[in-house]
């Protein structure tokens, strides 16, 4: 037996209970964009409509073999460009509190979706967080911020001679945390 269609009564108060569910949305949105301006001031702090593009995807796209990432990506919330650690801290404190989920974005190189904002939430952008530090000869290490590009390590460190022997495709524009992260899969 076919089923009928619903009444009309329940479209309605399914609409309604979308509007009040969207309309809470909303005002968390804005709820979490006050305390991360608090956190990192209103340059670094960018909602709904200011977020680029760029945000919804890592380069594992549409077309490639995960058939339930959607055509248009999926938009963070809320995108955030700390410089510091203690403001990345800052944000997570916020996130903690107000329990909302946080993704990590470096050079959006990944091929395994890891940066890509399924549940919403705040994305965290380190790209600012670039700089690479007290490179030692004698012991082979350097320090350097999830945001520091490859290319840019391999370049520093080949000015002392030293190798940075981890060579992906997307050297120009993976970063180091990005790196770690994915265990250098991207």
């Amino acid at each position: 037996m076919p089923f009928a269609a619903a009444p009309q009564p329940i479209e309605t108060t399914f609409t309604v209970a979308r509007e009040v569910k969207v309309s809470g949305m909303f005002q968390m949105v804005n709820r979490v964009e006050k305390a991360l301006r608090d956190v990192l001031g209103k340059d670094q702090v960018f909602a709904r409509d200011t977020i680029p593009a760029r945000y919804r995807f890592d380069a594992l796209r549409p077309y490639r073999a995960y058939p339930g990432l959607r055509r248009r990506g999926y938009a963070p919330k809320i995108l955030v460009r700390p410089v510091t650690p203690q403001e990345v801290a800052g944000v997570l404190r916020v996130a903690r509190r107000l329990r909302i989920p946080v993704v990590t974005y470096g050079g959006g190189t990944g091929l395994m979706g890891a940066a890509i904002a399924v549940d919403g939430g705040i994305m965290v952008d380190t790209s600012r967080m670039n700089r690479i530090e007290n490179v030692s000869t004698e012991d082979m290490m350097f320090n350097a911020e999830p945001g520091a590009v490859l290319e840019d390590a391999f370049l520093q460190l080949d000015r002392q001679q030293l190798l940075f022997a981890h060579d992906p495709w997307t050297r120009p524009i993976a970063t180091i945390g990005g790196a770690i992260s994915t265990n250098s899969l991207g």
